[in-house]
């Protein structure tokens, strides 16, 4: 058993190790805590006390009186409904965790007798999975799955960002994160986390869908920007600036637009009155593909080997008077170009060799408007 003793000293007075078995004190105390929860929660249960008080589940109740997460809460109930005398005296007497106690009584349900003796064996995402390996799949269960799956996404006010959840069958599930992974690993550089190098995977696989090109950038993509010039214009393109159907868009992605797309501007009063309206490329198909043809269709920057989607990048941003001079473009990959440049704000060193291009840090001054 571990003593809490320590707790009672200055933090900065006492050595690591008594820091180490005061932590584990607690966590003892935290236990033993649960172990009694769970012989009142069985008893609550017993007598049905939520539906005198109104809650449909026991575990609702229970989620409402500690103030727990209804995961927990959950938990909580069937295990106090389940756990076995052996179980309980071990999670009572600190010999096992409430986690541990979980997922060993889940293991016992799953129809494996000596559950306790077999927990030991494994960590608790080790449990985990043997409790999931002893779970029987119905053609019910299955039927479920596809019927209760779905994905959402969801904007923010402005369109500037977006959230995305939902729950997919577990072979579709699969697919997916396969797919992400792999995509994810072509994707991969160092300072990105693994949330990150998803989130450019599902985008860079959806631009491939969109293009039909199989990673090779298309070049008939047409975006229509919407600007609204009494915004507009005093701002910098900060404000009144959109896509078609789309969220609102700043400076940085305008000017990914402006590299290497066919784009359609519409110019309107801030009462939607047209002022100018015309669609151009932004870059000619003979100055890009001479581009393309020059770089091997490879990233230039210094010690890139891509050539996953590559795009042409004016070094000199169009909206400070760079032009199409082929000196003046540079092949990018994906990444490079997307996420490095008008993402995160870096810019290419003009000084910088051309088929060894340097990236230079994003300046997060605000400049003025």
């Amino acid at each position: 058993m571990f003593s809490t003793a320590t707790t009672e000293l200055p933090l900065l007075e006492a050595s690591t190790d008594a820091l180490e078995l005061a932590l584990g004190g607690t966590q003892a105390d935290i236990d033993r805590a649960r172990a009694a929860q769970l012989v009142l929660i069985a008893e609550l249960d017993r007598r049905q006390t939520n539906t005198g008080d109104g809650y449909r589940t026991m575990g609702e109740w229970v989620a409402a009186r500690l103030d727990e997460t209804p995961e927990c809460a959950k938990a909580l109930v069937q295990t106090a409904r389940t756990i076995t005398p052996p179980i309980r005296t071990a999670l009572e007497g600190g010999d096992i965790g409430y986690a541990r106690a979980v997922e060993t009584t889940r293991l016992h349900m799953s129809g494996v007798d000596d559950a306790l003796e077999i927990g030991w064996a494994h960590d608790i995402a080790g449990l985990r999975r043997r409790v999931a390996a002893q779970h029987r799949l119905t053609p019910v269960d299955e039927i479920d799955s596809y019927e209760n799956r779905y994905l959402a996404m969801q904007p923010n006010l402005d369109e500037t960002s977006w959230r995305l959840w939902g729950q997919l069958p577990g072979y579709d599930g699969r697919i997916i994160s396969k797919a992400l992974s792999e995509r994810g690993d072509q994707l991969r550089t160092e300072g990105t986390t693994l949330g990150q190098r998803s989130a450019d995977a599902l985008t860079t696989i959806a631009m491939d869908s969109l293009d039909n090109a199989n990673g090779e950038c298309s070049t008939s993509t047409l975006v229509t920007v919407f600007v609204d010039a009494q915004d507009a214009a005093p701002s910098n393109g900060r404000k009144g600036v959109k896509i078609d159907g789309g969220p609102r868009i700043g400076s940085r992605i305008l000017e990914a637009i402006l590299c290497d797309t066919t784009i359609e501007t519409i110019a309107t009063t801030t009462t939607g009155q047209l002022i100018d309206h015309g669609a151009h490329r932004t870059l000619p198909p003979e100055i890009r593909r001479t581009v393309l043809q020059r770089d091997s269709s490879t990233c230039v920057i210094d010690s890139c080997t891509s050539t996953y989607r590559p795009e042409v990048h004016h070094i000199r941003p169009r909206s400070q008077g760079g032009d199409h001079h082929p000196d003046g473009l540079a092949t990018l990959c994906w990444w490079h170009h997307h996420i490095a440049i008008h993402g995160l704000g870096m810019t290419i060193d003009p000084s910088s060799p051309p088929q060894r291009r340097r990236l230079l840090a994003a300046d997060r001054a605000e400049p003025p408007d």
